[in-house]
């Protein structure tokens, strides 16, 4: 009897200790989605309801042409029927000349966030030369003054080789959560995730891509999300995992291995965007002129971890 009663004590005692200690909770599934989505608190989302734009996005606009003959438009972007649509089309008389014009929308000035989890659901336009595009911007663009807590047009600016997170990110990083410019190779199966640091003669990137199982490029809506932390980046696709990055560093192009932190540590803000490039990234030429290319977005979602709230 008295080891019955002595197993049932230490038997108590012990379950009072599990859910002491973050040990013996069950770990968290970083594999889809829904391994850790019941954790988070929305912050911030745009459903894209209604007839405009919400006043919170700011857009780029081309003012005068050039030799590309590639034009950002602010009426490229546009609500309909519940959607943000981002469109590319050519037009003979367009306010800088003939030539294609697509659209970019951030919320540089309204909101940003440091770690999190984001997410937009949209229908990929398939383009030769030019892709859709969800990534993210470091709100103090990459000045080296930033963590001095300045502001933003400060004229007191510190050199990137007087800055002490250069060959880092933790001053920031353009993330790149996904750039769908695969649509004519692999059937549609491949997307990219990239990460760029240190601008201007210091840029740094690296670079993954994954064959996806979903073809992206099918017309229809899809997810892409990243879960940010303060030690790693994870790009979903559809729920799923498809690539990661952490803070130990990365394999360069060379196979040499970089020990950069490439892990933002401040506020970034959020791009929605067309992005047109021609050469590299496909011949222009091919693409119908009289055709409309949306890329079509049904929400943007943002979401914090419950250890960063």
């Amino acid at each position: 009897m008295k080891k019955t009663v002595v197993f049932l004590i230490l038997s108590i005692f012990t379950s009072v200790l599990c859910f002491s200690f973050t040990g013996c909770r069950k770990e968290t599934d970083f594999t889809t989605v829904d391994g850790f989505m019941d954790t988070l608190k929305m912050t911030w989302n745009d459903e894209f309801d209604g007839d405009t734009l919400q006043k919170y996005w700011q857009w780029k606009d081309s003012d005068q042409s050039n030799d590309n003959r590639i034009y950002y438009s602010k009426d490229s972007c546009f609500v309909e029927n519940g959607n943000l649509i981002e469109r590319i089309d050519y037009r003979e008389n367009g306010k800088c000349g003939a030539g294609w014009y697509h659209g970019s929308i951030e919320t540089m000035y309204n909101f940003k966030q440091t770690y999190g989890y984001f997410e937009c659901r949209a229908k990929v336009p398939l383009f030769y030369g030019g892709w859709g595009a969800f990534w993210m911007m470091p709100y103090n663009q990459f000045r080296g003054d930033y963590l001095s807590s300045k502001p933003l047009d400060d004229p007191d600016y510190i050199p990137p080789e007087r800055n002490p997170n250069l060959n880092t990110a933790t001053d920031g990083a353009e993330i790149d959560i996904f750039e769908a410019w695969w649509g004519y190779d692999n059937n549609g199966h491949k997307a990219n995730s990239t990460i760029h640091y240190d601008y201007g003669k210091y840029l740094k990137s690296t670079s993954k891509n994954t064959i996806t199982e979903s073809d992206i490029y099918d017309g229809e809506f899809h997810t892409f999300g990243l879960l940010w932390t303060k030690t790693s980046y994870r790009m979903y696709l559809d729920g799923k995992l498809t690539v990661e990055f952490d803070d130990k560093g990365y394999t360069g192009k060379d196979g040499n291995f970089v020990s950069h932190n490439i892990i933002s540590q401040v506020p970034e803000y959020l791009i929605l965007s067309t992005e047109l490039r021609g050469g590299w990234a496909g011949n222009l030429d091919l693409n119908d002129k009289s055709k409309n290319y949306d890329f079509v977005v049904d929400y943007l979602r943002a979401y914090q971890l419950p250890e960063y709230l």
